[in-house]
Formats: structure tokens, C-alpha cells, sequence
């Protein structure tokens, strides 16, 4: 049965900073929020990215050197906190808001 574990708090996990950046670039204005729900493996991912705006659901593009660098920085954080004695986790959701929030929700596989 999967479990959810929240984002630790940690300098280390700033380069989420970064896939924030990325996600927020290819939003359109006024979008309400956007997320990446992404299958991560050792070396390799896979991406849905969507917003949502006025209440519907849209997939902007990010472009290919933006999803490797999502990927990327998805694996690094994925391989540090399993280092670090966390559960290994898959999939996971890293949702952004206006204010400049974001959030990962990682769904473990143990």
C-alpha cells in the first residue's frame, strides 16, 4: 500500500526552487495553480504538466530542455532522501501557487 510523505524542510531540496521557476514560466497569467505529476525512476522520469485557470484545466508547454531539468532535479531530491534513510518513493505532485508556494507530495512505494 503506498504512502504519502510530505517535502522535508531542507536547504538541500532548494533546487525545487528552480522546477517552480521552470513550471511558472510556461503558465498562462491568472492561472490559479500548476502541478507536475511525474513517475521518477533512478535515471529516468515521466511528466504531466498542468495548470488550472478560471477552472479549467490546461497543459501548457514548458519545452524539452525544461522537462529534462524538471527531471533531473526530481531525481536528485528522489535520491538524496532515499540516502538519507527516507522510504524510496516513485511518484510524485509538485504544485505551485501564485503567492509562490509549492509543495511536493511524494507517494512512497513501501
Amino acid at each position: 500500500m503506498p504512502m504519502t510523505h510530505a517535502m522535508p524542510e531542507s536547504d538541500r531540496f532548494a533546487s525545487l526552487g528552480e522546477v517552480a521557476a521552470l513550471l511558472r514560466a510556461a503558465c498562462p497569467a491568472g492561472y490559479e495553480r500548476a502541478w507536475i505529476e511525474a513517475t521518477v525512476g533512478d535515471d529516468w522520469d515521466e511528466q504531466t504538466i498542468c495548470c488550472e485557470r478560471r477552472g479549467e484545466r490546461l497543459q501548457p508547454d514548458t519545452g524539452v530542455a525544461a522537462c529534462f531539468r524538471i527531471g533531473r532535479i526530481l531525481r536528485e531530491v528522489r535520491k538524496s532522501m532515499h540516502d538519507d534513510g527516507n522510504p524510496r518513493w516513485s511518484r510524485c505532485t509538485f504544485t505551485i501557487f501564485p503567492d509562490g508556494r509549492h509543495t511536493l507530495e511524494m507517494i512512497g512505494d513501501e
